[in-house]
């Protein structure tokens, strides 16, 4: 969170040093360099994706009713994984189809990117619909929607294994720390499993770029989650020899 701030604030000054507001450079500083971890690529099955998608969220315990906010994020998250654009640029696929459920696509503008992108309705959006009058719901807070969407992954008993996350200590060394799957469920892990998905039934990636805004291969490819088995099976498929 920390070293998030510190590359927030280092924009912001290079920002206004471009606009002429200040000539100082300080923030070229190396003290103002932010070592990251690795980024873990996760993505969801297209069989976690279903089973999540057909869980039955249960009532809150001691009659604590629905947990309306926990069926809503899962229904958003798996229109999510259909689509592939960040919880910021979600309004515009639930707006576009709730003025026209009939539409065939979406036309998004990737507010990150400055970047116009055609998207397909998937049959997965229609089906959320329906559980919600024929139209989807809206986003509401984003700030809890990762909290709503971890409590439903954990609660549906889908995502049990655990994986090793690659970490910073308090001397800013990286290291691998092992957690629970569901912990990693996320609006980020949906743009994932879009690409991934994609990616491995043989869609070019640069046609999967076109989806999901991305300019630079090198970026796209952190979001592609497929292991060494999954490429040579996929090589097997395109090729058949």
């Amino acid at each position: 969170t920390i070293g998030r701030w510190v590359k927030n604030v280092r924009g912001w000054i290079t920002r206004a040093r471009s606009l002429g507001v200040h000539s100082f450079d300080h923030h070229k500083h190396p003290e103002w360099t932010v070592k990251e971890a690795d980024v873990l690529r996760f993505a969801l099955s297209k069989e976690q994706l279903e089973a999540f998608l057909d869980w039955e969220v249960p009532d809150a315990p001691r009659g604590g009713g629905e947990r309306t906010g926990v069926k809503k994020s899962r229904d958003l998250f798996c229109v999510q994984c259909t689509v592939g654009v960040r919880i910021s640029d979600l309004p515009q696929i639930i707006k576009q189809y709730n003025d026209n459920p009939k539409r065939r696509t979406f036309k998004v503008h990737m507010t990150k990117t400055d970047k116009p992108v055609t998207l397909a309705v998937m049959d997965l959006v229609h089906k959320v619909a329906e559980r919600h009058g024929g139209k989807l719901p809206e986003l509401g807070a984003t700030s809890r929607f990762n909290k709503l969407l971890r409590k439903g992954a954990e609660l549906s008993g889908i995502f049990t294994d655990t994986m090793l996350k690659p970490v910073l200590d308090a001397k800013g060394q990286r290291k691998m720390q092992e957690v629970p799957q569901w912990q990693l469920v996320t609006s980020h892990a949906a743009r994932r499993t879009f690409a991934t998905y994609l990616v491995s039934k043989g869609i070019p990636t640069r046609t999967v770029m076109s989806m999901t805004g991305h300019k630079m291969e090198s970026d796209f490819n952190r979001y592609v989650n497929m292991n060494a088995d999954d490429t040579a099976l996929k090589v097997n498929e395109l090729v058949g020899l």
